[in-house]
């Protein structure tokens, strides 16, 4: 064959390279730019040949952000073939972009100086291989679940027949124990019915589901009306609202209370009660309900009324003198106050301050009795709270007249409590303030409603109080070391703590920035005043 005629051109040879199945393009640069691409190297791209002369980036904005483009450029710069099986691209093919895997190969060409002039690249579509594999793992994998779900099945046939077995023996272990519980119940019904106490039985739900015989002798109710109708209805009048909020702040959290209230026996009368409640737990764990037993403590409390009744007289009696002298005393210093003869203003002075600590003594006293017995129910009332403060401030600059009080009231201050127990918290608050602080310093009192509660702070410019000590304060009997000389029982701060969370209020004491302490107590509002 003459060699001549076999010989092709260039444009005859592309010609040719255009109808190759191997998709096969041409680039060069570190930008890919293409110089050639075949027919199916640019229906794998999805663009005509309007994408020849252009970098690859530029045909092909699809492949930003994947790996290809650092690829060309590694076989360009670096003279590396790289390549690839079955891997991922996106592309966008007819307006719509698509995942299509390729086994793909970036080859350099080099010339005879041994120069990179081209890179090619040859791909081939496996997606349909890659799919068709995927298929064919998914569907061995769906074969493996049926054979375990089938192994399940057939351990789930041998489970039921154990179960079967096991729920025989535990309907006879039921039938066991529920004998055993009726015996129990029995015995538990025979001991608490020969008891003195009052004993009954709620569920879960606070349901009462048993009452001993005691009830029925107290209320003059059968058992069958008391589990119908309850006895709350006799609970006194007083004690009532106290006794719901005791109970619930209790029994939201499943513990165990104690309250005592009145409760009107079958003759009229009313008997005061000590009831413990305990809540009782199943064997899981969850809760089944509270066991009630109360005790009969009137006589007690008749007792404590007339301790109460006794102190009270003993109060007047000790403080009608008291006061009377040291208003006598006061008149005396003013009168000799220009007097000669200064021993004897000296020595009224002694008097005076010695009658003070006598009073404070008594109200020491008075206020350790109380503690002996019971909270005291609260007599409320609806009154301006700075009324009472301008009004104790008054009868407190009788009592440290080498003391500035001011007094700041922003306002109406409405509130529903016990008027002469918070005249006793403002006393005890200020009397302390006078104490712990030198002679001639201030003492500011300020009071304004916040939203639904009425703030009162009491500030001094005494030598504070230890920051350890912030909190201590409030305990029942604890004194500071701080001051060993000062008078007191470690009292009077408990009870204004005790009487100010009686109002459903708060009570807390900080240092100030400067010198001395403040003490801040909150009370709420009277319902429908003060409205913020």
């Amino acid at each position: 064959m003459d060699l001549e005629y076999v010989k092709l051109s260039a444009e005859e040879l592309n010609y040719v390279y255009q109808f190759g199945r191997v998709a096969t393009s041409v680039h060069i640069g570190d930008d890919a730019t293409i110089v050639a691409a075949n027919e199916s190297m640019l229906g794998i791209w999805g663009k005509d040949r309007a994408v020849i002369g252009k970098p690859l980036e530029a045909a092909l904005p699809e492949l930003k952000g994947q790996p290809f483009l650092g690829l060309f450029r590694r076989a360009w710069l670096e003279g590396e073939t790289i390549t690839g099986t079955a891997t991922p691209s996106e592309l966008n093919v007819g307006g719509i972009t698509g995942t299509y895997f390729f086994d793909f190969e970036y080859r350099p060409v080099k010339n005879e100086n041994g120069k990179i002039i081209a890179v090619i690249n040859c791909a081939i579509d496996v997606t349909e291989r890659v799919h068709k594999a995927n298929l064919m793992d998914h569907l061995e994998e769906t074969r493996s679940n049926l054979e375990k779900v089938q192994r399940l099945n057939q351990q789930l046939e041998e489970t039921r027949n154990e179960l079967a077995e096991l729920n025989l023996e535990l309907e006879e272990r039921v039938e066991q124990r529920l004998n055993e519980l009726s015996e129990s119940e029995s015995r538990f019904r025979s001991m608490a019915d020969g008891t003195e106490l009052l004993i009954s039985v709620a569920d879960e739900h606070g349901k009462t589901i048993y009452y001993n015989k005691k009830w029925s002798e107290l209320t003059g109710r059968e058992p069958a009306r008391l589990m119908r109708e309850g006895w709350n209805d006799l609970i006194h009048p007083e004690d009532l609202a106290g006794l719901t909020e005791n109970e619930n702040r209790y029994k939201r959290n499943f513990e165990r209370f104690s309250n005592e209230f009145r409760i009107r026996q079958e003759n009229g009368d009313y008997q005061w009660v000590h009831c413990h409640n305990s809540p009782r737990f199943r064997a899981d764990g969850s809760f089944a309900g509270y066991t009630v037993s109360c005790l009969d403590i009137t006589e007690r409390k008749f007792e404590e009324i007339r301790k109460n009744k006794f102190i009270d007289i003993i109060s007047h009696e000790l403080r009608t003198p008291l006061t009377s002298i040291n208003a006598y005393v006061q008149v005396l210093k003013r009168k000799l106050s220009d007097a000669e003869d200064l021993n004897i203003a000296a020595t009224l002075e002694k008097v005076q301050y010695q009658i003070k600590r006598m009073g404070e003594m008594i109200n020491s006293f008075l206020n350790l009795s109380r503690l002996e017995s019971d909270k005291p129910v609260l007599n409320r009332t609806g009154f301006d709270l700075g009324e009472l403060i301008t009004e104790t401030v008054g009868d407190m600059r009788a009592f440290h007249s080498l003391h500035h009080f001011t007094v700041r009231i922003n306002g109406a201050v409405r509130v529903h409590g016990d008027r002469e127990k918070l005249r006793g918290v403002l006393w005890s608050l200020l009397n302390n303030a006078a104490k712990y602080s030198p002679y001639n310093s201030s003492i500011e009192v300020s009071c304004n409603a916040e939203k639904n509660r009425a703030v009162l702070q009491i500030e001094d410019e005494g030598s504070g109080i230890q920051t350890s000590h912030l909190k201590k304060i409030f305990k029942k009997f604890f004194r500071s070391e701080q001051n060993p000389t000062i008078s007191g029982f470690g009292i009077g701060l408990y009870l204004c703590d005790e009487i100010v969370r009686m109002h459903n209020g708060e009570i807390w004491a900080e240092n100030r920035e400067q010198a001395g302490s403040r003490f801040t107590f909150t009370i709420p509002l009277k319902p429908g005043e003060n409205e913020a």
